[in-house]
């Protein structure tokens, strides 16, 4: 039997919840932390101590699933938008099935909702792990990989604000393992439509408060504001000097 089949619900969000009802909150996916709280739960779950083998098995599989090292279940193929939203017509078994690969939609030719690789380095697997985590948000951020120089990747996804550690998470396993690995000393989110750019991650440690970062760009794209990207890597020293604290 596969090992997904032991999860209610074969979704990211699924798999937060399994972790919910042994009584443990995903606050980060942080692979140490995420580590730390599969441990916990093993060690009371684990047939070898008080548990059972459908107990381990839905632990283990909820972690492979948060941690990007299963996907929740198999790459759906390419679908337009739901139709029923956008005035046509689809049916109810196909709608809705690749929303996400709309973030970041220009128009034209429908996205491709193709998924290649089964982790954070593929990143129609990002996009959609993002939407299933924020309970299938409309609201749409950009996710910025910054190399200490440039930025190098981006990722246009659906989500919320409860889930900036997994885009941070999502963006540095696609920037440092991805087909072009570069270092990933911060991960930036802007919410389109929206100045505010978010600093989420930096130096190996993960904000459970983001910092907003102050810059001159009149949209959210980061990368077009080359004062901004100059006088990043001083900023990051000071904040790893300073502490967080100073800058939330």
């Amino acid at each position: 039997m596969n090992i997904l089949e032991t999860l209610d619900e074969a979704t990211m969000q699924g798999a937060a919840d399994v972790f919910r009802a042994y009584g443990v909150e995903i606050s980060s996916t942080d692979p140490a932390e995420l580590k730390k709280c599969r441990n916990r739960l093993m060690m009371q779950y684990h047939p070898d101590h008080t548990g059972n083998t459908k107990d381990a098995q839905r632990i283990n599989a909820a972690y492979d699933i948060l941690s990007g090292k299963q996907i929740p279940h198999p790459a759906l193929p390419t679908n337009d938008l739901d139709r029923a939203e956008r005035g046509g017509n689809m049916p109810n078994s196909e709608q809705r099935t690749s929303a996400w690969a709309y973030a970041g939609y220009p128009g034209g030719r429908r996205p491709d909702a193709t998924i290649s690789r089964t982790d954070y380095t593929d990143a129609n697997f990002i996009k959609k792990s993002m939407w299933e985590l924020s309970a299938k948000s409309h609201q749409e951020y950009g996710i910025w990989g910054y190399d200490g120089s440039f930025f190098r990747n981006t990722v246009s996804v659906y989500g919320s604000t409860k889930i900036f550690a997994y885009m941070a998470t999502a963006m540095i396993e696609l920037q440092t393992k991805g087909s072009h690995p570069f270092a990933c000393r911060a991960v930036i989110v802007a919410e389109e439509g929206n100045r505010t750019f978010w600093l989420v991650y930096a130096d190996g440690k993960y904000f459970d408060t983001p910092i907003n970062l102050e810059h001159s760009q009149l949209n959210d794209n980061p990368s077009n504001d080359t004062m901004f990207t100059r006088a990043l890597p001083a900023l990051l020293d000071q904040i790893r000097e300073q502490g967080a604290g100073k800058y939330q």
